[in-house]
């Protein structure tokens, strides 16, 4: 199996003997070299963005799978899984009250 780094190298090689000649092989390397140079600054931009997103929000992301083997038909199949993803992705929460009457006491 080929790596990137050897098909890059390659990749440049024939580019240069192509252009090599003409100012358009330079012309190629400063646009390649600008684009890669872009691209690994958004990927590094991407990274920084999903590692803030994680920090704030790993709380609240919930992953599973759900699979059935009910259903022969693919319609309902659908249906059934959109109606379970419907009902998982409100959160269940509950509080609990006490009420005392402070009419008795001084001063209520």
């Amino acid at each position: 199996m080929v790596s990137i780094s050897e098909y890059y190298a390659a990749w440049q090689k024939y580019i240069k003997e192509e252009y090599a000649a003409t100012a358009a092989y330079e012309q190629y390397k400063l646009l390649n070299d600008e684009l890669v140079a872009e691209i690994e600054l958004l990927n590094n931009k991407k990274a920084a963005l999903n590692t803030l997103f994680y920090q704030s929000f790993y709380r609240f992301i919930q992953e599973g799978t759900w699979k059935s083997d009910e259903h022969t038909d693919n319609e309902k199949y659908y249906y059934d899984a959109y109606t379970t993803l419907k009902n998982s992705s409100v959160p269940r929460v509950s509080y609990t009250f006490s009420i005392i009457d402070l009419s008795s006491l001084e001063g209520y």
